[in-house]
């Protein structure tokens, strides 16, 4: 196909079945896109079908759970963070969405700035986590020095982020594996909104956040930081609209 050919094609809805083809082949293979969507109704339109998508998979495992607690199985209980209402939205809808898209796929474009934030940021919070566990009196100290750390790195990311060269490439090269990887620690993490230990059995409890976040890949990947962060906040908003009804 012509590069102007190309161009033109990317810009427009390809259709609900050709988008679900595509995803298909995304998850079981991911690859990274010759280049991102511009704003616009298409790119709305496809956020709109993964959005359905990406809930019609959580509601789908929601529905075999309760089957599952019929038949006897018993979940962990969930934290009850005990927030007021506003708080409960805001870090649901604005902080969550932002924070989490950047730490677990901000990167996945595969820049240097993007790579550098990523490191900073997971080493600094894997640091935290460590000394909380074995050197409580250090915990002080460490998490000042690894918040300034993702500080500096934040501001670096935020002034390099127009920057228009490529992937490095190693990342590249195994980009399939940044996406899983990426996916299942977004899954994992969610495991903390439980109390108590969990069996394997229970993992099934954040399979909707870890094909959510294969999901929200593509989203990052096809569309951009910025839509997936609003895919985010979309699906978060929903789920607290359900919670409030129900």
């Amino acid at each position: 196909m012509p590069p102007s050919e190309q161009s033109a094609s990317i810009e427009v809805f390809p259709g609900v079945r050709p988008l679900l083809r595509d995803l298909t082949h995304f998850i079981v293979r991911p690859t990274p896109p010759e280049r991102q969507m511009r704003w616009g109704c298409p790119l709305l339109a496809i956020m709109a079908v993964l959005l359905v998508l990406d809930w019609a998979l959580s509601l789908g495992i929601a529905g075999l759970l309760s089957g599952a607690q019929a038949l006897g199985y018993e979940p962990p209980p969930y934290v009850d963070m005990d927030l007021p209402r506003p708080w409960l939205f805001f870090l649901a809808i604005v902080f969550a969405p932002i924070a989490e898209e950047l730490m677990f796929r901000g990167w996945l474009s595969g820049r240097k700035p993007a790579l550098l934030l990523a490191v900073t940021s997971i080493g600094g919070l894997a640091a935290i986590i460590l000394v909380d566990l074995f050197f409580p009196s250090a915990l002080r100290v460490t998490s000042a020095a690894a918040m300034i750390a993702i500080g500096v790195a934040l501001l670096y990311w935020l002034t390099q982020w127009r920057d228009e060269r490529g992937m490095v490439p190693a990342f590249k090269r195994h980009y399939a594996l940044f996406i899983w990887l990426s996916s299942l620690l977004f899954g994992a993490v969610h495991l903390t909104n439980y109390e108590g230990a969990l069996s394997v059995v229970d993992i099934v409890m954040v399979l909707p956040q870890t094909l959510g976040g294969l999901i929200l890949a593509y989203t990052r990947t096809r569309l951009g930081l910025r839509a997936a962060i609003l895919h985010h906040a979309a699906f978060n908003a929903v789920a607290l609209l359900i919670d409030s009804i129900i």
